[in-house]
């Protein structure tokens, strides 16, 4: 019974590492907004076709080209915007941090109910001397 608590032990600050590797990560998460340019161009693109001497040319390919600094500074700006919660990486650490979270408190429990079995056994084995 004692190597299986020194075992869940282990297990259970291997787990608190990693929620805190985890915890940190999100705390640094960003946004890169390379990956938010497809989105920015179709918010750009949202007013529809702009037709110059019988040519059609999308609203963002014409800011992309004429202005590229401004260009990037609205997709900074439509970045900054940006809820980090609809970011899937970002959801997909909050659900790492949550099934580590779960998986801390079982094992927690486990541990201390193998402490209580190891005093219960104890206590019967000292009552019987």
């Amino acid at each position: 019974m004692e190597n299986e608590k020194i075992k869940k032990m282990e297990k259970l600050n291997t787990l608190k590492e990693e929620l805190k590797l985890a915890q940190e990560a999100l705390d640094g998460f960003e946004l890169d907004i390379n990956d938010y340019e497809d989105s920015y161009c179709d918010m750009l693109n949202e007013e529809g076709e702009i037709h110059v001497a019988g040519l059609t040319f999308d609203p963002a390919y014409i800011v992309k080209q004429l202005d590229p600094i401004a260009f990037r500074c609205g997709l900074i700006d439509y970045v900054d915007g940006l809820d980090f919660g609809d970011d899937i990486r970002y959801q997909e650490i909050e659900e790492e941090i949550e099934n580590l979270e779960n998986e801390i408190d079982d094992l927690e429990g486990e541990i201390e109910e193998l402490e209580r079995e190891r005093l219960t056994t104890t206590a019967h084995y000292s009552h019987q001397e």
